[in-house]
């Protein structure tokens, strides 16, 4: 658990993303960390580093935490996280679809546990970076996505089902809210759903997050997934519309 160390700098530094994405992130890299899930960390469009932050708390001194951006902000963004890692860290002042961004994988190869894909937000973007995560993510790894489902962007939304649908046997949706999406491999999917079933809530309250319900209202089929959102009536889990306390997945 990074995230109480984070929280008391974080605010400091410019950034969107909503308290409780960090708090799921936050759930989400421990979990990996005490299964013995070790990789390298992505994030393509950094900002001044708000989140990328959070990333280099919890990287170890030998994993490696690429950050791409193609504006003067990565220059402040690697004086944000180096004050929490200093080694290890890679800069790649440049677009995602640059060819040194492109060609990650022929270093690294599939060795990375988080990607988060925050950058040009046109749908032709999106599918190019989706493109480079899938190349680059490991068995056990996540994907996030920013400003998934948000209307503001509604071409993030339909490029990640377009790629989901063309590449069923890479990648799956496992939990959307906050404005972000997570996908995983389909082996590692199981999981993560129980993980959020029966220790994301529980693992938020303890942060002193309450104003959230944890929704499954599909059984599993087209997609298994469990969506997140603020407090509907008093659920801290809600299932099925015909009765909530089925939760199947």
């Amino acid at each position: 658990m990074q995230y109480k160390k984070f929280a008391a700098r974080y605010l400091s530094i410019p950034g969107f993303s909503w308290p409780e994405s960090f708090a799921i992130w936050d759930f989400f890299l421990s979990e990996q960390s005490q299964a013995g899930v070790a990789g390298n960390l992505l994030e393509i469009g950094v900002y001044y580093g708000q989140s990328a932050l959070l990333l280099a708390y919890h990287a170890k001194v030998s994993e490696h935490l690429v950050l791409v951006d193609p504006t003067d902000f990565v220059e402040t963004a690697r004086k944000n996280v180096e004050a929490a890692k200093a080694e290890n860290v890679r800069i790649i002042k440049a677009r995602s679809d640059d060819g040194s961004v492109r060609n990650l994988s022929q270093a690294y190869g599939r060795t990375f546990r988080w990607v988060h894909i925050d950058g040009d937000h046109r749908a032709e973007a999106v599918l190019n970076d989706l493109g480079i995560a899938d190349k680059l993510l490991k068995a056990k790894g996540i994907i996030c996505i920013d400003d998934f489902f948000s209307p503001r962007y509604p071409g993030i939304t339909y490029a990640v089902l377009q790629y989901l649908q063309a590449h069923p046997e890479e990648l799956t949706l496992v939990l959307c809210g906050f404005n972000k999406g997570y996908l995983v491999r389909p082996s590692a999917a199981r999981a993560c759903l129980e993980a959020i079933r029966h220790r994301l809530g529980a693992w938020l309250q303890a942060l002193g997050f309450n104003n959230f319900t944890i929704f499954k209202t599909d059984v599993p089929g087209i997609l298994n997934c469990f969506g997140i959102q603020q407090r509907w009536k008093d659920y801290v889990h809600y299932g099925l519309d015909e009765d909530p306390s089925q939760i199947v997945y």
